[in-house]
């Protein structure tokens, strides 16, 4: 018969002897110590499997702070659903009409306004070599080694490199990235024909996202979909205000004169997008950038040779990112002044290759065989291991080299022919 036992049993030892309270606590202590112990040292160290069935039966604090993590990029998540996607019955777009181009511009006289990731560095180095070639003035950065203009805010005549030799004379081109003030810009470039250049803003948006490697910066390498995850919080990581992000909402009408906080009141954006299309002699697109071209030559009545290009800062695959329609829609959404100025003047490119007349189909296909011929002869077909650049040069010609010279090295060059040309006065 076995003895009964009692409910204190553990409170005593092998001897007999009853423990204190204290030496109890202890041992619980010691206890619970050895099963941090091997949860969080011994048993990921010598039985990672044990760890592991251990965690997925009862839990462990990874979970935990698994569960604390995806709760906190929950209160993160954006609510879409609180931008106004159609605002067309509160002002319609659609009454903007397409004006023709002015008639009180010289074709050796340009306004470039470069946008950020639609191919504006290609048309503003197909803009420098004509320029150089024709030994016209340049309006460049007043610092002697900058690339571009100061962008955060809008051009001023102030920002100009005056050089003492050219003693008042007026520029013929301006064409390095600045931030668009039509005043001042015509003081700098009078008469001069003002182009830009618009790209979809979904697609615009997944460039720059990549250009300016935003996963490494913001640490979302490690996300299945980082741009997916991006667009998600945009709220959130457009908040934090860093550099990199200030063109993901409405940069290229940010680019062109809007401050973003007008660019999301319906009016403000009307009253803008009529005035660029009253400013502006020729917007291009860039998914029509050989039409595009076609337009522009007729503008500034060049030979057709004067816009072969070799496509510049292409992307490699790695800093791509794969877009659902539902993703797309998102990005629309939040860049919804981008997408009405967009739409605008790709209605009005349409428009004036109506007004070309019936050569623009042959003008188009002749351009195309002259570009094509020039990309055989220029270009060799081997991988670039040039980030930025896909192709490289299969010949050392002036031709060839001068459509491979980057954007950048043209504003040098052109920099040192502007010193030789108006040297100080002694």
């Amino acid at each position: 018969m076995m003895p009964k036992m009692s409910l204190c049993r553990f409170c005593y030892g092998t001897g007999g002897r009853k423990l204190s309270l204290w030496k109890v606590l202890f041992i619980v202590c010691v206890s619970l110590g050895i099963i941090l112990l091997n949860q969080h040292w011994i048993l990921p160290t010598y039985c990672p499997p044990v760890l592991g069935f251990c965690s997925s039966s009862f839990g462990s604090s990874s979970n935990l702070e698994a569960s604390r993590e995806k709760s906190k990029d929950d209160e993160h998540l954006y609510d879409f659903s609180a931008i106004i996607s159609d605002d067309s019955d509160l002002v319609n777009f659609d009454r903007i009409q397409p004006t023709s181009m002015r008639t009180n511009t010289r074709d050796d006289r340009i306004v470039f306004l470069k946008t950020h990731r639609t191919g504006s560095s290609t048309l503003a180095r197909i803009i420098k070599i004509h320029g150089y070639r024709h030994n016209l003035t340049f309006a460049l950065p007043r610092t002697v080694r900058a690339l571009n203009f100061l962008q955060t805010i809008k051009f001023n005549r102030d920002f100009i490199f005056h050089y003492p030799g050219v003693k008042g004379q007026k520029y013929d081109i301006l064409t390095n990235n600045a931030r668009y003030d039509h005043e001042e810009m015509e003081f700098v470039v009078p008469e001069a024909a003002f182009i830009t250049i618009l790209r979809k803003p979904e697609d615009e948006f997944e460039s720059l996202f990549g250009y300016y490697e935003v996963p490494k910066r913001l640490e979302l390498t490690e996300k299945r979909n980082p741009l997916e995850y991006f667009v998600d919080r945009i709220g959130y990581y457009h908040s934090l205000q860093r550099s990199y992000v200030d063109l993901f909402r409405n940069g290229q009408l940010f680019e062109l004169g809007l401050d973003e906080e007008l660019s999301l009141d319906s009016r403000n954006l009307f009253d803008h997008i009529k005035s660029l299309e009253d400013e502006f002699d020729l917007v291009l697109i860039q998914e029509y950038f050989d039409e595009s071209l076609v337009l522009l030559r007729k503008l500034l009545k060049w030979k057709l040779e004067d816009f072969l290009y070799i496509p510049s800062r292409i992307r490699v695959d790695k800093d791509r990112y794969e877009m659902d329609d539902k993703l797309k829609a998102k990005i629309r959404t939040w860049n919804h002044g981008d997408v009405k100025l967009y739409e605008h003047f790709n209605k009005t490119l349409w428009w004036r290759i109506g007004q070309y007349g019936p050569r623009f189909s042959e003008d188009l296909v002749k351009f195309r065989e002259m570009n094509s011929a020039a990309f055989e002869r220029c270009v060799d077909h081997q991988e670039s291991k040039i980030r930025e650049e896909m192709f490289i040069p299969s010949e050392n010609s002036v031709f060839c080299l001068d459509l491979f010279r980057s954007d950048h090295d043209w504003t040098k060059a052109i920099r040192r022919a502007m010193t030789d040309r108006f040297p100080e006065v002694s």
